[in-house]
């Protein structure tokens, strides 16, 4: 039975059934051997295989005195040398304990509160790593004909209306527009962004602050305006953070000069909630998109254009 990771040898606790005893086993010493004649379901990666107390040695690297590896004991390796291993043959930092907590989860409260080290900055690049990995899949997946399901080159024609929907030819077009009619009136609509009306403002009295994963450090709230050096109708980088389905989600840029909430019931709380589920890189709790203000002052979002920032600095 394997058992937990102990921190001190950098080693893995397996107990021996057969001889009634416990050994500590360097990871890379540690193997899976499928028996081919067996009917039992093959076993899941040994790094993603819990404890009796329902943890895996990912989490128990994620620890403040050793993701952050500001201390660790003379003659002990690197913790987040560790995590890199563990991740390289496939540990899942989405797998919860019996709590409900994940090795993502873990780092990402960390991390907000004295930034990414160690062990936290390598479970986070990952994550970004998997979203982008996703978005790129998803992307391939965009590169097939909407009719016939055919892979596609890049430069295949597209729907004249939405400008998303790919085809073979016309005549793949033609076929498939008595379904896609709809469809291509919703994309239409959100290529043009999503006007908030006046979300609520952060005027509460209540202490809001944004925390950055890579410093640390906490800004003041900003307002429902654009910031300083952006020109009206001019695009800019936002983070939406959601909770749940129908708590406030937060919207910031990077400044924190522009910030507020969107209540749900609101005009463009299903779009934008929708966009933020589905990005990987955070188990859909965030993700950024594109915003602007008109001289009405109003602000306009982009569901459509959401996914991973390439330099996740903020």
């Amino acid at each position: 039975v394997v058992g937990g990771y102990d921190v001190d040898t950098g080693r893995r606790s397996v107990y021996l059934s057969e001889e009634n005893r416990e050994v500590l086993v360097k990871l890379e010493n540690l193997k899976l051997v499928e028996d081919s004649t067996s009917s039992v379901a093959p076993y899941p990666p040994l790094v993603n295989i819990k404890d009796k107390m329902g943890t895996v040695a990912l989490q128990e690297l994620v620890m403040p005195e050793s993701f952050t590896g500001l201390t660790r004991p003379p003659g002990i390796s690197d913790p987040a040398v560790t995590a890199a291993f563990l991740l390289k043959h496939g540990a899942d930092i989405y797998l919860e304990d019996v709590d409900g907590v994940s090795p993502f989860r873990m780092v990402s409260g960390y991390g907000q509160l004295i930034g990414e080290h160690g062990v936290a900055r390598v479970i986070m690049d990952h994550a970004r790593h998997v979203g982008k990995e996703g978005t790129k899949a998803r992307k391939r997946g965009e590169l097939k004909c909407w009719n016939c399901d055919k892979d596609l080159s890049k430069d295949a024609p597209r729907c004249s209306k939405c400008n998303v929907a790919r085809y073979c030819n016309r005549d793949c077009q033609v076929a498939h527009w008595k379904s896609h009619k709809a469809k291509c009136k919703e994309l239409s609509a959100s290529k043009q962004g999503v006007r908030l009306e006046h979300p609520s403002v952060m005027s509460d009295g209540l202490h809001r602050a944004a925390v950055s994963f890579r410093t640390g450090r906490m800004a003041e709230s900003g307002s429902y305006a654009k910031p300083r050096g952006v020109g009206f109708d001019k695009k800019f980088v936002v983070k939406v953070q959601a909770a749940g389905e129908t708590a406030p989600m937060m919207v910031y840029d990077e400044t924190r000069q522009c910030q507020f909430d969107i209540n749900w019931g609101q005009k463009g709380f299903g779009e934008i909630l929708a966009a933020v589920r589905s990005e990987p890189a955070w188990q859909g709790r965030k993700t950024f998109m594109k915003a602007s203000f008109g001289k009405d002052g109003v602000c306009t979002m982009f569901p459509d254009r959401a996914g991973v920032k390439s330099h996740y600095t903020w």
